[in-house]
């Protein structure tokens, strides 16, 4: 191998080292700034939040951690440091109506400040990339046209599911992970939706994915692309059970998993940037039990409808223990 072959391929390494090496930090520092918003400590959970956004190029800032630092400044009435997130996240893909939340009243009301965020917002829409943001409308499209059939018809065997998953193996090989800055955020009303809507497409089709489609969602996760909690939504192509939350919800009842484990934590933790099965259960029953302020945590809430009989739920019941908060806005 010649020489410039061995410091193209060396520079490539210590790239790829130290990109890694940025994220996990940030991973580091937003994981422990979540704990404290927890414990209500939102000034260490700022400092935290800054920390992190210094540690990584601001285009792989996700914006529900933005959001969160933004809540914490807001009660902090550290207002150069809202305005500053706010900015960002119009950078990132926030569309303008999502600024209406009464989290921002303080700076929103700012007239000059609020044009030059409108303008930040409209930017940031004319510049991305029409192809992908066309291909990728379309993938919506015919996504949300076959989840409607399929809610309405009970058929969720269609075998249009199998070319439409093809598409999306298609479009992620040729784009990778569509990021909020790639294609906006995804919002409704005044609320950015825990897991996007491309997450959502992922957990529908991952299963017919070929392997080389997983593998690039996998090292976009590295890369800081994509977030990694969406890994969730790989979990069954990646071979871990679904059955494996540390709350389940039922009725207006929270209940605690008796395991400290998940086979899903322990495979991937250390490299896709998770936090512990602990931490991420803390989270989970933060988000079900004492979310007030909306706070954006990446958690699925496991929900039991109803079961088939006294019997089914006697003995899935007795592997949790029943916790003494009630569901948030149950009644």
């Amino acid at each position: 191998m010649n020489t410039i072959c061995k410091v193209l391929i060396l520079g490539s390494s210590l790239w790829s080292t130290c990109c890694s090496a940025g994220i996990e930090q940030y991973y580091e520092f937003t994981n422990r700034a979540e704990l404290f918003i927890i414990q209500k400590s939102h000034i260490k959970a700022l400092q935290l939040y800054d920390s992190a956004f210094s540690s990584v190029d601001k285009n792989k800032i996700f914006v529900g951690d933005l959001y969160n630092g933004s809540v914490c400044a807001a009660k902090l009435s550290e207002w150069n440091t809202l305005k500053t997130y706010c900015l960002w996240m119009a950078e990132n893909g926030c569309p303008i109506t999502f600024f209406k939340k009464s989290i921002f009243k303080g700076i929103i009301s700012e007239s000059r400040f609020y044009k030059k965020l409108e303008t930040t917002c409209q930017v940031n829409s004319q510049k991305r990339n029409i192809t992908l943001n066309d291909e990728y409308g379309l993938l919506v499209e015919k996504y949300d046209s076959l989840m409607k059939y399929c809610s309405a018809t009970g058929d969720f065997d269609n075998p249009y599911r199998l070319t439409l998953s093809k598409q999306v193996g298609l479009f992620i090989g040729r784009y990778g992970y569509p990021t909020d800055n790639d294609v906006g955020t995804t919002v409704r009303s005044d609320t950015i939706l825990r897991f996007s809507k491309f997450s959502q497409i992922i957990q529908s089709f991952a299963t017919y994915f070929e392997p080389q489609t997983v593998e690039i969602l996998l090292s976009e996760i590295e890369r800081g692309k994509m977030p990694s909690m969406d890994l969730y939504a790989l979990r069954n192509r990646l071979g871990s059970r679904t059955w494996d939350s540390p709350y389940i919800v039922y009725g207006c009842d929270v209940y605690k998993t008796k395991n400290s484990i998940s086979d899903f934590f322990t495979k991937f933790s250390g490299r896709y940037f998770i936090a512990s099965f602990q931490d991420y259960g803390d989270k989970m029953y933060f988000n079900l039990t004492s979310n007030q302020d909306s706070f954006y945590f990446k958690t699925f809430q496991v929900t039991i409808g109803s079961f088939k009989n006294e019997e089914g739920e006697k003995q899935t019941l007795s592997l949790y223990d029943k916790m003494p908060d009630k569901l948030l806005g149950c009644q």
